[in-house]
C-alpha cells in the first residue's frame, strides 16, 4: 500500500513539474531562437556584402579580401569615432 502511494505521489510530483516548467523551457527555447538569430545576419546586411563575381573573375583569395575590407571599415569607423570623441574636424 505504501508503495503504491510514493508511487502515485512520484506520477502527480512529475506532471505538477512538467507542467510548471512549460513556460520556463519555452522561454528557454525562444531565447536560443534569438541568439542563433542575433549570430546570423540579415539579408539586408547579407546583401550589402554581396561578392559581385563579374568584377573579380579569378576566385582565388576572395575570402581574405572580403576580411580586409571588413577591417579597413572597422578601422574607418573606429578613427571616426575617435575624432567625434575628440573634436577633430579633418576626415
Amino acid at each position: 500500500m505504501a508503495i503504491a502511494a510514493v508511487v502515485i505521489g512520484l506520477l502527480v510530483l512529475w506532471k505538477l513539474l512538467a507542467w510548471l516548467l512549460r513556460p520556463v523551457l519555452a522561454w528557454l527555447a525562444e531565447m536560443k531562437l534569438r541568439a542563433r538569430d542575433r549570430t546570423i545576419a540579415d539579408p539586408e546586411t547579407m546583401a550589402r556584402y554581396k561578392v559581385d563575381d563579374s568584377k573579380n573573375p579569378a576566385q582565388e583569395n576572395v575570402e581574405q579580401k572580403i576580411r580586409d575590407a571588413l577591417l579597413k571599415k572597422k578601422l574607418n569607423d573606429q578613427q571616426q569615432r575617435h575624432r567625434q570623441r575628440t573634436g577633430d574636424k579633418k576626415q
